[in-house]
């Protein structure tokens, strides 16, 4: 069931970056379960990313990758954030160690202002401060309730018979290849793709985390990917930001990733993939050098690219 108010609705439907799809996710679990402690936790979690993701950003010039960042509207918004805090304190209860980890959040923000340059590492450092301390609390299992509620709807897409995977109807499913670590965002999507479109986004963290080793994942990951309608690849922010290291990490995909992008070709289905934090065009066209990614579109419109196909 969808339960945003289509006509007073804040986010931008036709942008899939992490700033409106957290805008959505905040939408969408404001009007379910009032009072439940897990929505509010997770109501707060969004809160206190969203400035992050909301700070302007720019460019020196149309053909420039050195990103830009409003220094002193970024001070203010990690500010804001130590009072958000408070206001959410007086509705929930933190336990100790929520407060033991926010507090380090706001700790290695800090030390982002320290830095006192409007540059593009700034803006990584704080982007990474936040997506560290969301995975660490999501790591504590605030989305369990959620995931285990999903698996059900899971079902009408896809049924498992012989340790093989079979798709039960022609309802769209699109494999999300991803970070382990994007948990808060990935959420955000997948309850996007559901509501709005009736596409089943799998990812692996919400329905599958009893397979360990890698010979039961490499089995798993094929028999989903080859049930699958599409795959979509979640740019890291290290491809996205540009993060400098022994190699040319703004052409990286992770390991499993890779792994993921291989399997799916020999389906011969369109490949997508995401941008969720905004770069130059110069960045762009240096990702898409990747050979992984030849033949695999941004996707900017899921209704004319995926449901109508």
């Amino acid at each position: 069931m969808n339960h945003i108010d289509e006509n007073n609705k804040n986010y931008d439907e036709n942008n899939l970056d992490r700033y409106n799809i957290l805008l959505f996710l905040k939408e969408y679990l404001r009007d379910i379960k009032r009072g439940n402690r897990d929505i509010e936790y997770l109501l707060f979690l969004i809160d206190v990313s969203i400035p992050i993701y909301s700070v302007e950003k720019f460019f020196v010039d149309d053909e420039s990758a050195e990103l830009r960042i409003n220094l002193e509207e970024l001070s203010s918004k990690i500010r804001n954030i130590e009072n958000i805090y408070g206001e959410y304190s007086q509705r929930i209860k933190f336990e100790k160690m929520e407060t033991k980890i926010f507090n380090t959040y706001l700790k290695n923000l800090s030390k982002v202002l320290q830095i006192k340059k409007n540059t593009e590492g700034t803006y990584r450092k704080a982007v990474q401060a936040n997506i560290e301390y969301i995975d660490k609390v999501t790591n504590q299992g605030y989305l369990t309730k959620i995931a285990s509620s999903e698996r059900i709807y899971s079902e009408k897409f896809f049924s498992y018979e012989n340790k093989r995977i079979f798709k039960n109807n022609d309802k769209k499913i699109c494999f999300c290849s991803h970070s382990n670590e994007d948990k808060l965002y990935t959420l955000g999507l997948y309850l996007y793709f559901k509501n709005k479109y009736n596409i089943l986004l799998y990812l692996y963290w919400m329905y599958d985390q009893n397979t360990h080793n890698g010979v039961g994942l490499k089995e798993h990951f094929g028999n989903i990917i080859n049930v699958s309608d599409h795959l979509i690849l979640i740019k890291t922010n290290s491809s996205e930001l540009v993060v400098k290291g022994p190699s040319f990490d703004y052409l990286t995909i992770k390991q499993w990733c890779a792994w993921e992008l291989g399997c799916f070709y020999p389906t011969c289905n369109q490949g997508f993939y995401i941008e969720s934090i905004n770069f130059s065009s110069v960045v762009r066209k240096r990702f898409l050098e990747n050979k992984i990614l030849d033949d695999f579109k941004e996707l900017k419109n899921i209704g004319r690219q995926i449901q109508s196909n």
